[in-house]
């Protein structure tokens, strides 16, 4: 998944933060610890992770966010010090990155008419796409048989 950032300064909007989907960033991270991940730390990441997409009030957040910095604490030695890196525990270091990064910019209160996901929108994005599509093939037959 591309994960394209721009940023407000870049844009014309020196004030504006860039929120990424909570549902995406949860999913990115599940795929990158696996289902059955073979750490303690893993399983209780993945765990954390898990109620990242059902957080909708700043109390949710902050539990959220607590529930994190204490298993960093927990585990931040062993996160340091592998002996043995191998993949899964390479993942489990992104999987820090990946949240650690959502904490600065997405973890933001929401009000209630913001959704936790962008199916909305994407949905109108392929409306208006299958729209543009007609409407180009249409102006194009119309061209060949002029």
């Amino acid at each position: 998944m591309a994960n394209a950032r721009l940023c407000g300064n870049e844009a014309g909007l020196p004030e504006a933060r860039l929120q990424r989907c909570l549902y995406h960033i949860q999913h990115e991270g599940m795929r990158w610890l696996r289902t059955y991940p073979k750490t303690e730390a893993g399983r209780e990441l993945r765990n954390i992770l898990s109620k990242l997409s059902w957080i909708k009030t700043a109390k949710e957040r902050d539990s959220f966010i607590e529930d994190y910095l204490n298993w960093l604490n927990k585990f931040r030695e062993f996160i340091k010090h592998c002996l043995v890196p191998t993949v899964a525990f390479e993942d489990l270091r992104r999987t820090v990155g990946l949240i650690n990064n959502a904490l600065q910019t997405v973890l933001l209160p929401r009000g209630s008419n913001v959704h936790s996901t962008t199916n909305a929108l994407e949905g109108f994005h392929s409306r208006l796409k299958a729209d543009y599509h007609r409407h180009r093939v249409n102006k194009e037959t119309q061209t060949s048989i002029s």
